[in-house]
């Protein structure tokens, strides 16, 4: 599951990226806001990580 580091190092990195413009004051994004992207991201991952598996087992039932 390397997509998954990868895919939370990203959104982690935005998420740096705001906190940084608010220090500078360039803008004023709210960053905990954004926490749920991190949830969102996640099981995204996850869901597309074992789609064959999901697909597969769908198959076997119908």
């Amino acid at each position: 599951m390397d997509s998954f580091i990868v895919e939370m190092t990203g959104t982690g990195g935005l998420m740096i990226v705001a906190i940084g413009t608010n220090l500078l004051g360039i803008t004023s994004i709210r960053v905990a806001n954004l926490l749920p992207g991190i949830l969102v991201v996640a099981l995204l991952v996850t869901v597309l990580y074992y789609w064959n598996s999901i697909i597969y087992f769908a198959q076997a039932i119908f």
